[in-house]
């Protein structure tokens, strides 16, 4: 899945340009330019989340659309003829699944 980024624009709207953002975040300059640009960039969330913090933002204030749609449960059911039950669901191995309350960890699901 490609998620664009919205630093250009969080960047332009602060007054910052290419050299603050590598600067505030350590990037090499030719990366933040790569980023600003809009340029397919490989990154983990270490790196989103120093993007985000220089620019006074939470992580997902970033993020801008998602390139690719993953198929609906709908659109599941429909190909395979039947209804699917959640556990037959693809998903993002990276995203965990919220399974229910857990005492030990405030605030989570």
């Amino acid at each position: 899945m490609r998620v664009s980024l919205r630093v250009r624009e969080l960047l332009d709207a602060r007054g910052m340009g290419v050299d603050d953002l590598a600067r505030l975040t350590g990037m090499d300059p030719q990366t933040a330019q790569s980023v600003y640009d809009g340029q397919p960039t490989e990154m983990d969330l270490t790196t989103q989340g120093h993007i985000a913090q220089a620019l006074g933002v939470r992580p997902d204030e970033i993020l801008g659309e998602v390139q690719e749609e993953q198929p609906s449960v709908l659109d599941l059911q429909e190909e395979q003829g039947r209804d699917l039950d959640v556990q037959e669901m693809p998903r993002d191995e990276s995203v965990p699944l919220a399974t229910g309350h857990d005492p030990d960890r405030p605030g989570a699901l």
